[in-house]
């Protein structure tokens, strides 16, 4: 997977979107379950660590709103197979 296609969303703990959305379908429902479900913890730095120097806690949110509208869509279809 190329990294545009896997960006890295949270620079502060080094969290991607892949890894956003596994931990959605794991169960995560916000960016505080994301970080324990990946491992990664670290947060608050985002000036030092992002090259942009903003912190991206919005697009953390849209990633998971981007899973869960995914998780929602294939339990739909996995519904309709029962």
């Amino acid at each position: 997977m190329k990294e545009t296609e896997n960006p890295i969303i949270c620079y502060c703990a080094g969290i991607t979107r892949e890894e956003i959305r596994q931990a959605v379908m794991m169960g995560a429902r916000r960016e505080e379950e994301v970080r324990i479900l990946t491992g990664k913890i670290d947060h608050g730095r985002c000036q030092e660590r992002n090259p942009q120097g903003i912190c991206r806690s919005e697009d953390f949110q849209r990633e998971i709103e981007k899973a869960l509208k995914e998780l929602r869509a294939l339990t739909r279809l996995l519904s309709g197979f029962g």
